[in-house]
């Protein structure tokens, strides 16, 4: 093999291979409690929020154990969660705009947790919904009750900083409540379905580069700026 062909190769893969993979970053969130018909008992009010896949089989005191706190009336509770994400090691850390976290609140119930879901708006708002699952489930039930919550997110170095308001309702509420909201719903889905034609279409960015045997110096030097190319337009999108 010429010096010529392998140093393409060698600049092809340097660009490509290590170009796409999972990253987990860290936000910070910040929660205060609205419950003006004292659902949630004496404050203080004891909170704990992990990422649901870490959450969804423990049990409140281990959650609490692990990243639990105190919020009252004038104070929130602050703690992290992570998200995972698909980018590329030569862009910057991915900032994902749709999140997931799993909160615990024993105050109102032991018996499991609360999967949030909120989406960050392009005026630095945020909105989104927290829904009832039993201990070990992920998935909840078509009637179980929603936590509505609101707020601001500012950028981080890493993540998001969010400042949430959490609704506890008089009565339990299984459905997503005002236009806002139910904006914020429809954006979450919506976001969703796109992040996920991101993520396949560089998995198959990826494998195809993979399976692709090199040619000559010059066809793989082509190869390496097309997929540059391509790369560069998913991460823009």
């Amino acid at each position: 093999m010429c010096r010529a062909s392998l140093c393409a190769m060698v600049g092809v893969a340097f660009l490509v291979l290590p170009g796409c993979g999972q990253a987990f970053v860290e936000h910070e969130v910040r929660i205060t409690l609205s419950d003006p018909a004292q659902r949630l008992g004496t404050p203080p009010w004891t909170v704990a929020v992990m990422d649901p896949i870490s959450l969804y089989d423990r049990t409140a005191d281990s959650a609490w154990s692990l990243n639990g706190g105190e919020a009252r009336p004038g104070s929130a509770y602050v703690g992290r969660f992570q998200t995972s994400e698909t980018g590329w090691l030569w862009s910057p850390k991915p900032r994902a705009t749709m999140l997931q976290a799993g909160l615990v609140l024993p105050g109102l119930t032991s018996q499991g947790w609360w999967n949030a879901r909120i989406v960050v708006l392009d005026d630095g708002s945020s909105r989104g919904y927290a829904r009832y699952c039993p201990w070990g489930d992920l998935n909840a039930e078509g009637d179980a009750e929603i936590l509505m919550m609101h707020g601001t997110a500012r950028r981080r170095t890493e993540g998001w900083q969010l400042d949430l308001t959490l609704e506890v309702h008089d009565r339990g509420i299984t459905q997503v409540r005002t236009r806002e909201h139910r904006h914020a719903a429809g954006e979450l889905g919506r976001r969703r379905r796109a992040q996920r034609r991101r993520h396949d279409d560089r998995l198959e960015l990826c494998g195809r580069f993979g399976r692709r045997r090199a040619g000559s110096g010059e066809d793989a030097r082509d190869d390496g700026q097309r997929l540059q190319r391509h790369a560069c337009s998913l991460r823009r999108s």
